[in-house]
């Protein structure tokens, strides 16, 4: 059914067209001219619909005007008005008009699919959360260690607390969502790593991380001028040297006596709960949990 008009209005300065639907084509004609630089001129119209309009943008998608403003704009070239002109007279065939229909249909249903995937999960989280509670509570009671940990690792991020304080009131008001659950523990497990990992560069294994086989009096793989002195041997002999200056010089920082206290508290909470110690939960999916 032709409720409406497709029409081809022009711009000659900048060689462009546009290809649009509407009811009332010469007020819709103004209104695009109102405020704007590229000024356009009715050049056809005939009798249409919508699906009409979507099988002329698709027959001309190759000429489209690439700009994110200006969707239905098309370059005016000898094709592409030889192309325009032909529709416009015989119109389009209704298995063509079917086709751009289903295919618009399926890349809108495609696109709708991956919004929906990044939404967070509503699936209510049914298993034992008590522990999100405590741990909350843990957390609001030793705010300077909690602070103490985002000097320590770049891993942690001070957003963290304040997700799983708010995770925590939800516990205790309605059931939460399986993303929240696993989010929350992604905000555990990170703390304890972090705890792991600043206690072990601390005592000295984070040398072997920083190890290497050239020597740098020589600069040779195979040392030959006898001092053997390697970037491990100079970090080794350095740590002896200064201890924590050399430590903190390379990012790591000795936990407080409060910290470790912390830590082995969130360690109990994730033991006594079960929670995943050795596989690694990356906070930025944890959102998209089914």
């Amino acid at each position: 059914m032709n409720d409406g008009f497709v029409y081809c209005a022009v711009n000659d300065e900048n060689r462009l067209c546009k290809i649009g639907y509407s009811k009332d084509v010469n007020k819709r004609i103004a209104q695009l001219n109102c405020g704007s630089l590229i000024k356009l001129t009715l050049a056809v119209h005939v009798p249409a619909n919508r699906a009409i309009e979507s099988a002329f943008h698709y027959r001309l998608r190759k000429f489209k005007y690439e700009t994110h403003s200006a969707r239905e704009y098309f370059q005016v070239m000898p094709e592409s008005v030889k192309i325009i002109k032909h529709h416009m007279r015989v119109g389009f065939s209704e298995t063509y008009v079917k086709r751009v229909k289903w295919r618009s249909e399926y890349r809108a249903a495609k696109y709708r699919a991956k919004i929906q995937a990044r939404k967070p999960s509503k699936q209510p989280e049914l298993s034992h959360v008590g522990w999100i509670v405590e741990a909350g509570k843990l957390f609001s009671q030793n705010e300077t260690v909690v602070n103490e940990f985002n000097r320590i690792s770049p891993h942690i991020l001070p957003s963290y607390p304040r997700a799983l304080y708010s995770i925590a009131e939800q516990v205790t008001r309605r059931i939460i969502s399986k993303a929240q659950a696993k989010y929350a523990e992604g905000i555990v497990q990170a703390y304890i790593n972090a705890y792991r990992r600043a206690k072990n560069y601390y005592s000295g294994v984070f040398l072997l991380e920083v190890a290497g086989k050239q020597c740098y009096v020589c600069k040779r793989n195979t040392c030959q001028c006898k001092m053997n002195l390697t970037h491990r041997d100079l970090s080794s002999t350095l740590y002896d040297v200064y201890g924590d200056e050399y430590a903190l010089r390379h990012g790591y920082v000795k936990p407080s006596k409060k910290a470790d206290e912390f830590a082995e508290k969130l360690n109990e909470i994730a033991f006594r709960n079960g929670l995943s110690r050795e596989e690694t939960i990356d906070l930025t999916q944890a959102w998209r949990v089914a």
